[in-house]
């Protein structure tokens, strides 16, 4: 496998089929941000919310809708990617309540905090153990107490049993929600490539490194697992 450079990887052809992938997999989708609404709903009536790899900004476009008294930081190393988020937000009327930093967690003050923080499909990408469990103690370091980290990604014990069935169906779902036999191929050879899959075990022990007590899994869709976990 090798570590892609989130902020080329991601450039404007993905920026912009990023959307219509997402909407073939709407019913997932909606799925997860209705759990990730009811989550977050009991935080305060002015939060302040850092997504991490915003990408287009579904996540904050829903919460905004919920929350009109919210404040977002869009936190995304592609500058592609940001430029598909800003015009987002934009036509949605976001921008005025939303911060735009193209970069890392490391080019967020350190002593900036926040009621929530959500990194949805990103840390599967971080390919070194170490460098993922910094990112998790970044992303807890961030959060004011009683605040919630939301992370989702992909997670299954590849060396377990059960595992080449879980692919199978997960391999049929990326056919289903492709336009193409060659672009599901290609979705899935990117992920071999670059993801790196961990049990669910592996994940909760670096959330639990990081200060949480509990982390709870809420959603799971086939390979796709998301955490919530309150500081």
């Amino acid at each position: 496998m090798s570590q892609i450079d989130p902020s080329t990887f991601f450039d404007a052809k993905i920026a912009e089929q990023y959307d219509s992938r997402t909407e073939r997999m709407n019913a997932v989708v909606e799925n997860l941000h209705a759990l990730i609404g009811l989550v977050l709903e009991d935080l305060p009536d002015n939060a302040r919310i850092l997504c991490v790899g915003a990408g287009t900004g579904t996540e904050i476009v829903r919460l905004a809708g919920l929350h009109p008294n919210w404040q977002f930081v869009a936190l995304e190393p592609s500058g592609d990617m940001m430029e598909k988020c800003r015009s987002k937000l934009k036509k949605q009327g976001i921008v005025p309540r939303c911060d735009f930093i193209q970069g890392y967690l490391s080019d967020i003050a350190p002593d900036e905090t926040f009621d929530a923080v959500l990194c949805l499909l990103v840390t599967q990408f971080v390919l070194d153990s170490k460098q993922r469990q910094a990112m998790f103690d970044s992303m807890a370091s961030h959060l004011r107490l009683g605040g919630y980290l939301i992370n989702a990604e992909i997670s299954c014990d590849m060396q377990s049993t059960e595992s080449n069935e879980m692919m199978k169906k997960w391999i049929a779902a990326q056919n289903k929600t492709t336009a193409s036999a060659e672009e599901a191929a290609k979705s899935i050879a990117m992920m071999k490539q670059h993801v790196a899959i961990l049990p669910s075990a592996n994940i909760e022990a670096m959330l639990r490194k990081s200060g949480f007590g509990m982390p709870m899994l809420f959603f799971q869709s086939l390979l796709i697992h998301a955490w919530y976990s309150k500081k």
